[in-house]
């Protein structure tokens, strides 16, 4: 189904409840476009569908083992060893499971 919710507009943000009801009846599962980065990226709205996709192995957290290099790198470029904060930043909560 194609269709466009006000996810990003003010209004939505008091009511979002509602609109996320309507997803979940009409649209579970929602590819939206990101309004700044124009990335594709997908809105799961089911409990079911939450939990069959956080098991499933072809997804993760890591997103260098999730892209082709090259796209992976241009946003999210390796971290400098000397760069402290990057380090720092690369944690087990950012990290796939084993």
């Amino acid at each position: 189904m194609t269709h466009t919710y006000p996810i990003w507009e003010t209004p939505t943000r008091g009511k979002a409840q509602m609109m996320y009801a309507q997803m979940r009846q009409a649209d579970p599962v929602h590819r939206a476009i990101g309004p700044i980065s124009k990335n594709p990226f997908w809105f799961l709205t089911r409990y079911e569908d939450c939990v069959n996709f956080l098991k499933d192995q072809r997804f993760g957290k890591e997103i260098h083992h999730s892209l082709p290099p090259e796209l992976a790198n241009r946003y999210f470029p390796p971290p400098d060893p000397d760069d402290i904060f990057a380090v720092v930043n690369y944690h087990l909560l950012n990290m796939d499971a084993p």
